[in-house]
């Protein structure tokens, strides 16, 4: 996918009576570092690097007025640098790739330890990290 200037992405479905897409797009950024455009914690290159696909432009607005709402929270030391893309076509991972935190727990706990994710997250965010806006 890298070779083909893709990005690593995760294609989210939700129930929209359960989470608005305004809180499931507060969830993302606060659990990812949006200030990187060069990729993410140790995985280093633009295909690591943060995003956000729209399929329309409703969620395009509300993307932006996420990313609005957050950087005026002055929580981040630098200033956020996730782009709002359109949406293009979506190719699943591999079957390893898939839910590789149920599989590989091991594994998966020592690269999120090492990643330094944990620690980013609770260095801004702290206990608010699962605190989501009211809709």
């Amino acid at each position: 996918y890298s070779q083909g200037g893709h990005r690593e992405v995760v294609e989210v479905v939700y129930d929209a009576n359960q989470i608005s897409y305004r809180q499931l797009l507060y969830y993302f950024i606060k659990h990812i570092d949006p200030t990187d455009p060069n990729g993410s914690f140790v995985d280093r290159g633009v295909s690591y690097s943060p995003a956000i696909y729209v399929d329309n432009d409703a969620e395009r607005q509300i993307a932006n007025t996420v990313l609005g709402e957050i950087s005026a929270m002055n929580v981040y030391d630098k200033s956020l640098a996730t782009p709002v893309l359109s949406a293009a076509q979506f190719y699943p991972a591999e079957d390893y790739h898939q839910d590789f935190y149920k599989k590989s727990i091991v594994r998966y706990k020592g690269y999120r330890a090492g990643s330094g994710r944990d620690a980013f997250v609770t260095k801004y965010w702290g206990d608010r990290a699962d605190v989501l806006p009211r809709d």
